[in-house]
């Protein structure tokens, strides 16, 4: 009797015990990257998780150093990360986390991290570092004209450049080369995200004229000479008609001068017109084949021309506004088959619109 209850008790106990194991909830198998930050910015970046392809992808702000980061990251409930969230990494490559679920699955997650590149491409100073005192340049940020006045006599064709531009930009020709001015200089600056910019230059000689403001003066060996309001004009011609792209603008500006002398021969009256194409702004042009210098003998017989102006007159706007214009021009001539150079300046001459 006793034997049989004993194994009444045993195969009661068995049974027991095999219903207790069966009622056991099984191990989770989740195993998934929730939240991927990092909180270490000004603003907390969030990545953008794919579950499917296990990729992590998140875009750092401009000047991030993504070498040492440590990640805040969510993970499913029971399971475990490696390497843990909170530790630093260097994200300049791919990082994979190990994701380990209760069940003991495995699930590996890459972290690629870009580092936003900067679009910044501006010349932030320029300065001509081989003139005493050193001269700085106004920076057109708008029209993206960089402008200097120089003193008289300098030597346009050596100066020496030390330039700064953007955070991670580039430029070139470099800062520190010496340039030659007397002809037209480019920059062009290069953004870290590859998009450039570019930038012209206006170096001219810093001719102080006693001549005052509406007034045109000119220097020709030395010597100054001034004309009168009534004796200037300009006049900006917007007209459609002026380029076949009907934004191009022809700027027509004249003014005459009495008493000129050259080689201490004078002149009764020396009339200039300039014409230049395609002015949209301030800036370089160089005068067209129909500009002229006139002069009238003093018998007053009109029409006899004995200036020549050769073609590489050159006229450097620095204000072209709604209603005034200002420029300093350079010109070599050929008078009497000599060659000479004049330099004038308009100052605040009125601008006819038509």
């Amino acid at each position: 009797m006793s034997n049989k209850i004993f194994l009444y008790f045993t195969l009661l106990f068995v049974i027991l015990s095999c219903s207790k194991k069966d009622t056991q909830p099984a191990k989770s198998s989740s195993k998934s990257i929730i939240i991927f930050t990092f909180n270490s910015f000004n603003i907390p970046v969030r990545a953008s998780i794919d579950s499917v392809q296990k990729t992590i992808s998140i875009t750092l702000p401009v000047g991030s150093d993504a070498s040492k980061l440590a990640p805040i990251i969510i993970i499913s409930n029971k399971a475990t990360i490696s390497p843990a969230s909170g530790v630093i990494q260097d994200f300049t490559k791919p990082v994979i986390y190990s994701v380990t679920a209760e069940d003991g699955t495995i699930a590996n997650y890459t972290v690629n991290v870009t580092v936003t590149k900067s679009s910044e491409k501006s010349i932030k100073s320029f300065i001509i570092s081989n003139l005493t005192p050193n001269v700085t340049a106004k920076i057109d940020s708008i029209n993206k004209i960089v402008i200097a006045s120089i003193p008289v006599g300098s030597d346009l064709t050596k100066l020496t450049t030390k330039i700064t531009v953007s955070d991670r930009a580039s430029i070139n020709p470099p800062s520190g080369l010496q340039q030659d001015f007397s002809k037209q200089v480019n920059y062009i600056v290069t953004a870290e995200d590859g998009t450039s910019q570019n930038y012209e230059t206006l170096i001219i000689e810093d001719i102080k004229s006693n001549c005052g403001n509406n007034k045109a003066n000119i220097f020709i060996d030395g010597i100054e000479y001034c004309s009168t309001y009534q004796e200037c004009s300009a006049s900006l011609n917007t007209k459609s008609n002026c380029g076949n792209d009907g934004i191009s603008k022809k700027l027509l500006f004249w003014f005459a001068f009495r008493g000129l002398k050259i080689d201490n021969i004078p002149l009764s009256e020396t009339s200039f017109i300039g014409r230049i194409t395609n002015v949209t702004k301030q800036g370089k042009y160089l005068l067209d084949a129909n500009s002229q210098f006139y002069t009238y003998e003093l018998n007053n017989v009109i029409g006899t021309s004995e200036i020549e102006l050769l073609k590489d007159g050159t006229v450097f706007i620095t204000e072209l506004s709604t209603n005034l214009f200002t420029a300093t021009f350079i010109l070599r001539i050929n008078y009497k088959g000599k060659e000479k150079i004049l330099k004038g300046k308009l100052e605040n001459i009125r601008l006819d619109i038509n």
